[in-house]
């Protein structure tokens, strides 16, 4: 693979994860606050996941794990360890999810 191929693929994993980051939070019915809240990091830190620019690291993820998102879905897309309903709440948010983080001027979903 060439490194321009590998960059690309890189940059889609990390494009990919922040949409399924977020469309854990909208399938959740949690505030970007909420988020932040729950991992314990600023607002520049969960923008930064979000948009690929860094992860976050297990530690941070076991909240989600503790809700019914599981780390193989957030960094792979495996939806092996979902529940079905969780599944389809995360699939019916992908859209929105992806949506806000590509025009984040949109608004964001209130908490439900």
């Amino acid at each position: 693979m060439s490194a321009a191929t590998l960059e690309q693929a890189e940059a889609l994993s990390s494009i990919a994860f922040g949409i399924r980051l977020e469309s854990a939070r909208i399938a959740l019915g949690l505030t970007p606050e909420d988020m932040q809240q729950l991992f314990g990091v600023t607002k520049g830190t969960y923008s930064g996941y979000i948009h690929g620019r860094f992860y976050p690291g297990p530690d941070k993820l076991y909240a989600l794990v503790q809700k019914g998102i599981s780390v193989d879905w957030l960094y792979y897309g495996i939806d092996t360890a979902l529940t079905v309903k969780m599944a389809n709440a995360l699939s019916d948010a992908s859209a929105e999810a992806a949506e806000l983080i590509a025009n984040p001027q949109t608004g964001r979903r209130k908490a439900k």
